[in-house]
């Protein structure tokens, strides 16, 4: 069901105007081009200009978006780092990654712990990732994963330093 105009004037008009600049510089993708225009409208009508990617960074102190996909503030609890291989046999033995906690808001990674798989049964390890999907299906996942500085793994920086001694 649609929204009627006056019922999104009214929802923008309650954005404060964090939210309003989010809209219009973070999630474009998410509404109507007659949301946008309502927006615009409603900043007008607060005497405030859209904000460009940088100007809304610099302002609101938003964490950015790498290039890995990951936002800042993500990139510096974590190291690089892989899980490995994942893989099942019939979905009841083998490797995984299980729960899913802690939602990044900027980005929309989450935290997972790698957990070896045995009669169905998960028995999690240590190592918990960050994980970011790229691509979701029934049968298969796609994602970018960084290792969690205090999940007891080690990063491939680390592993270089150690394995040299």
């Amino acid at each position: 069901m649609k929204a009627s105009e006056e019922e999104t004037r009214s929802r923008l008009g309650s954005l404060d105007d964090f939210r309003l600049q989010e809209m219009l510089v973070l999630r474009r993708g998410e509404y109507t081009p007659k949301a946008f225009e309502l927006a615009r409208e409603e900043l007008a009508r607060r005497g405030l200009k859209e904000l460009s990617l940088e100007e809304f960074h610099s302002s609101f102190n938003v964490p950015r978006i790498t290039p890995s996909g990951f936002c800042e503030r993500c990139i510096e609890e974590t190291v690089p780092g892989s899980p490995g291989n994942l893989f099942s046999i019939n979905w009841a033995f083998g490797t995984t990654l299980t729960g899913s906690s802690e939602p990044c808001y900027w980005c929309g990674s989450v935290i997972k712990r790698k957990a070896a798989l045995f009669f169905v049964i998960p028995f999690p390890s240590k190592e918990r990732y960050r994980v970011l999907y790229t691509k979701q299906g029934v049968f298969t996942d796609h994602f970018v994963t960084r290792l969690l500085k205090d999940s007891g793994g080690r990063g491939p920086d680390e592993q270089k330093l150690t394995d040299r001694k």
